[in-house]
């Protein structure tokens, strides 16, 4: 699931989002920004994201620059 994937499943929960936001230490806004391709995540950040969704978000969408495809499910 790509980030844009994710603010759009949890639209309705709009706390989801900005609890995602905290944990990961972004405002709510900037992961949006991300999601509509605004911005890139930093390395750091796209793993962290990865993590705090469980994997939900994987690290290849958010950054196949640097992390191919087959690679995120490597990383705990």
């Amino acid at each position: 699931m790509n980030m844009k994937q994710y603010i759009q499943k949890y639209k309705k929960e709009r706390q989801k989002v900005r609890e995602l936001a905290q944990t990961v230490g972004v405002q709510r806004i900037y992961l949006t920004q991300i999601a509509s391709g605004s911005y890139r995540p930093s390395p750091m950040l796209a793993r962290k994201l990865h993590q705090a969704t469980d994997g939900e978000i994987h690290m290849s969408d958010l950054r196949p620059d640097i992390y191919p495809p087959d690679e995120f499910l490597n990383i705990s």
